[in-house]
């Protein structure tokens, strides 16, 4: 199977303590092949943490390189929309951190223009499996 290469968006906190040590855990599966985030600071730390992560100058060149397969969405939460746009018109695997947007209308287009996507778009809700959300899920009517 080949290697998944993952542009990583938003390099804050669930990203450094959360996705990046899972994609490199299972580097078997993933290579952080990108990341990019407004804080040079940031970028600097995660590419020396992460040598096979290529640091990019835009949100938006990432997600166009023809070197990524899959875009981590982490950034702050008024840029998801548009970053899920450009991933989608780039024709790219989407994982979105939670929240998906910030409006039930940004949510809308985006169900509209992924309608018949060929790509997996995941929203990283880490509740949805959860055992309390499960069992209160069981309770609610059909």
């Amino acid at each position: 199977m080949a290697l998944i290469r993952v542009g990583v968006v938003g390099l804050g906190e669930v990203a450094q303590s959360i996705h990046l040590p899972v994609l490199a855990d299972q580097r078997d599966r993933w290579v952080i092949a990108g990341v990019h985030d407004v804080s040079p600071s940031l970028v600097s730390l995660v590419t020396s943490e992460y040598p096979s992560a290529k640091a990019f100058e835009t949100a938006e060149a990432l997600i166009a390189s023809p070197d990524i397969d899959a875009v981590f969405v982490l950034s702050s939460d008024d840029t998801h929309s548009r970053f899920v746009r450009a991933a989608i018109a780039a024709n790219k695997h989407i994982l979105l951190e939670k929240p998906a947007c910030l409006t039930v209308c940004e949510i809308d287009e985006l169900l509209a223009l992924s309608k018949d996507y060929g790509k997996t778009i995941f929203v990283g809700y880490m509740r949805r499996y959860a055992p309390a959300y499960l069992a209160a899920r069981e309770e609610l009517p059909t």
